[in-house]
């Protein structure tokens, strides 16, 4: 998630800096819509703004941007208007308007936000967490059905199963913004912006996908092959039936047949897959162990030839 201070702004910047440029990057659309609306529109933008915002006269918003007044009663609807929030107009740069961020940073945020109102509409929030709300997970049948009905797509969509995995890059720019709107975010001041966001986020995903493809092919060399995964389990399953007979400890044991479980599944492109059958009966364990456990019980600069032997029971 985006925690960083923007570079195209120093920090600290007073209120009235903030006003005028969220006026000069006020949308062009969004100006028109409002003259549309009103029939006595005042000329010129600030004239506008001033009326929107129920100002007495437009010298006040002229105040404002000068720094000669704060004009506290009308900045909250001065940010409605302008399409800003409240927060960053007031100094919070942590909640700073899309036009501040590149379109690559307005777009991971964006899609960040959507995978977040969607956690929360389908109820898997509180299971999953925030902090994890623009990662890529598997698509269900049961969430594309959801969405489905919520967009009134046809099932088969080719968008329902980006966006039912929250690959959201894949996803056509009009479905994003029906998706977003009918989960109750706002629509995107710069929708533009967000566009060229995410055309660049596909080319960055795709180098990773590529990257990562490569990993997976070189590390692949190192993992077992399923004879020696076999002979491997035969091994320590016989070495377990020892240390059962001396009275001694199985946890290392268990941990290595673990580990080796879940390289194979991993070699299979199953790793998340649900702790087999087999694999319980020969670990005694009902569901996996959380590799950071498993690896903060053995030392990184152990002695390698010596660890098995230092292991007591």
């Amino acid at each position: 998630m985006l925690r960083t201070m923007p570079s195209k702004l120093p920090p600290s910047l007073p209120f009235a800096r903030r006003l005028s440029l969220a006026i000069d990057h006020w949308p062009e659309e969004a100006e028109q819509g409002h003259r549309e609306q009103l029939r006595d529109a005042p000329p010129g933008r600030r004239g506008l703004l001033a009326q929107l915002a129920g100002m007495p006269t437009a010298s006040m918003l002229a105040d404002m941007t000068s720094g000669r007044t704060p004009g506290h009663r009308y900045r909250e609807k001065l940010a409605e208007v302008l399409l800003i929030d409240l927060a960053w107009l007031e100094g919070d740069d942590t909640r700073c308007p899309d036009w501040l961020l590149s379109p690559l940073e307005a777009w991971e945020r964006f899609a960040e936000r959507l995978g977040a109102a969607w956690k929360i509409r389908s109820g898997s929030a509180a299971a999953q967490g925030h902090e994890e709300s623009g990662i890529a997970r598997l698509s269900t049948a049961a969430d594309e059905d959801r969405i489905a009905r919520i967009l009134g797509y046809p099932l088969g969509h080719r968008d329902l199963g980006y966006l039912a995995s929250l690959r959201y890059a894949h996803v056509a720019d009009e479905t994003l913004l029906a998706f977003a709107g009918a989960l109750g975010l706002p629509p995107p001041s710069h929708p533009n912006q967000l566009c060229q966001g995410r055309q660049m986020a596909l080319v960055v995903e795709d180098r990773i996908e590529r990257t990562v493809a490569v990993v997976k092919r070189r590390y692949a060399r190192f993992l077992l092959p399923p004879r020696l995964f076999k002979a491997a389990r035969l091994g320590l399953a016989g070495l377990k039936a020892q240390r059962v007979h001396q009275g001694r400890s199985q946890q290392i044991i268990d941990d290595c047949m673990e580990v080796l479980w879940r390289q194979e599944l991993l070699l299979l492109g199953r790793d998340r897959a649900p702790m087999s059958q087999a694999c319980q009966r020969e670990t005694g364990r009902q569901a996996w162990t959380p590799l950071s456990r498993i690896r903060a019980r053995y030392p990184e600069d152990e002695d390698i030839e010596g660890a098995f032997q230092s292991t007591g029971g």
